[in-house]
């Protein structure tokens, strides 16, 4: 009888405990950067020690911004801000967590665009500096169709804009200690991921300046592959564009880029899904297919030398080089 009675009382004290607040924690794409800066916000990592959380609520500098586990903000003003995230247990009890951003304005005569992208298993984040002057300069000028005559080289050959290109291609070539193979895969890596895959009007069919893709963030077909081959010839790489038959009609109807590889690239080839390993030969020179874009291929990466159309030598219609003189 009194050992019931113990087991009794042992159990009503285990109903007494006090409830303990959640934990709340949070992760964030970055603490920096200029404005206009969005951050994604996700909360998924806290918990309540003996309970479920039931609200999350997002306060950015004392004004509510979003609920939810997941959310995103964007900066559009330069300052510090404090990020709080307030989570919630079933009985009230709130946990809290914060952190400080900073945003900065960018510098005086320059745009910023933050582009991010997957590349070796990494997440790349850039915050890119535009000569806002060079960029109104391309935006500005008077482009005609060139649905008769396809000059998308002129896209590639104006010197205007060579000595930022430049600068952007050695930052890529820094985030793969200068590997000059592993370059030409990261920049391709760069613009498939940070490039929105955009059609043109129907019927305006204008090609975009690389600063221009780079700012606007998108492009088409012949816009990714321009900024491709402008990124990688900046560092004398020697791409060329291609205007390729991917339906078989003998007609051109897509521009992609050809990029000169060593012969070793041929063993280290390994492409998946609806791709396949494609290398060309011209003039003696062995070229691997970079196709930087990916409307064909929504959910991925097409890596360097791997082909979604199925070509052949006799499907490139036309190709521009663009060797020093």
């Amino acid at each position: 009888m009194t050992l019931g009675w113990a087991a009794l009382a042992l159990g009503g004290c285990a109903l007494l405990l006090p409830n303990r607040p959640p934990v709340a924690s949070f992760t964030l794409d970055d603490t920096d950067g200029y404005a206009p800066l969005t951050v994604r916000l996700d909360g998924r990592e806290s918990y309540d020690p003996d309970g479920q959380i039931v609200a999350y609520r997002w306060i950015v500098s004392d004004e509510r911004v979003v609920e939810g586990g997941v959310a995103e903000h964007t900066f559009t003003a330069s300052g510090s801000f404090t990020v709080r995230l307030e989570v919630e247990d079933r009985d009230g009890a709130v946990g809290t967590a914060a952190v400080t951003i900073v945003v900065r304005r960018p510098p005086e005569g320059y745009l910023a665009r933050r582009r991010e992208w997957d590349h070796g298993g990494v997440h790349h984040t850039w915050d890119l500096l535009v000569p806002e002057a060079l960029y109104e300069e391309y935006a500005g000028r008077v482009q005609t169709s060139f649905s008769d005559r396809y000059r998308y080289d002129v896209y590639v050959a104006d010197p205007l804009d060579d000595p930022t290109l430049e600068s952007f291609g050695r930052e890529l070539l820094d985030r793969v200690g200068g590997d000059p193979v592993a370059f030409l895969e990261c920049a391709l890596a760069f613009v498939q991921g940070a490039i929105r895959y955009a059609l043109d009007t129907p019927g305006l069919e204008q090609p975009r300046y690389p600063l221009e893709t780079l700012v606007d963030g998108k492009g088409d077909c012949e816009d990714a592959a321009i900024l491709y081959v402008n990124l990688v010839n900046a560092l004398d790489a020697d791409a060329s564009l291609a205007f390729v038959d991917t339906d078989g009609d003998r007609s051109p109807d897509h521009v992609t880029a050809l990029v000169p590889v060593p012969t070793f690239y041929s063993g280290q080839l390994h492409c998946g899904g609806t791709t396949r390993e494609r290398l060309f030969v011209f003039d003696g020179e062995l070229l691997a297919l970079a196709e930087a874009s990916v409307a064909v291929e929504e959910t991925g990466y097409i890596a360097l030398g791997c082909d979604p159309w199925g070509l052949d030598e006799e499907d490139v219609i036309q190709r521009w080089t663009f060797e020093e003189p």
